[in-house]
């Protein structure tokens, strides 16, 4: 059972980061508040340590669900009042699908998101809290990038560690 690292950081830490944002199209920049977002996933049968990032995020608040990757759309996307939930589906490196469920208050975020694969299923639960202060939204990408790079990092280390153990 081989899940890949980076695929699911794309997914869950990427989508941490982006769970309040939204999405930056055509402008550098864009008036955004300071969030704090935590995700904490657990895949075959293990916790993994929760995992905290900054993001700056839109005043105007979510106008669509995070997609891990030109791979993932997002479908059955429904809102009512501040709760948003979706669908997912992933079509590369492995097919995935899953679905989310994110509720806003003022200045806090809640949800999950759950992913199935032939290899397995894992669930990334999903808090955040507004820490304030102005900022750039528009440096989200630069920060989704800075994601997936650490994601690499990570599935490189995981890599490493699984042959070292296959070794012994």
């Amino acid at each position: 059972m081989l899940i890949r690292i980076d695929r699911i950081l794309g997914v869950g830490v990427l989508g941490a980061a982006l769970l309040a944002a939204a999405p930056v199209r055509g402008a550098d920049t864009e008036p955004g508040v300071w969030w704090e977002h935590t995700v904490q996933m657990q895949m075959m049968g293990m916790a993994m340590p929760p995992t905290t990032t900054r993001t700056c995020v839109p005043k105007s608040g979510a106008k669509e669900p995070p997609a891990a990757d030109e791979h993932c759309r997002n479908y059955d996307v429904k809102v009512t009042g501040s709760r948003m939930t979706w669908k997912t589906e992933c079509t590369a490196p492995e097919p995935m699908t899953g679905d989310g469920d994110v509720t806003w208050q003022k200045d806090s975020v809640a949800g999950v998101m759950n992913m199935h694969s032939a290899d397995g299923d894992m669930t990334m639960k999903m808090s955040g809290k507004k820490v304030g202060g102005d900022c750039d939204a528009g440096a989200v990408k630069k920060q989704a990038a800075a994601i997936r790079k650490r994601g690499e990092e990570l599935q490189a280390q995981s890599d490493r560690s699984m042959a070292e153990m296959c070794e012994k």
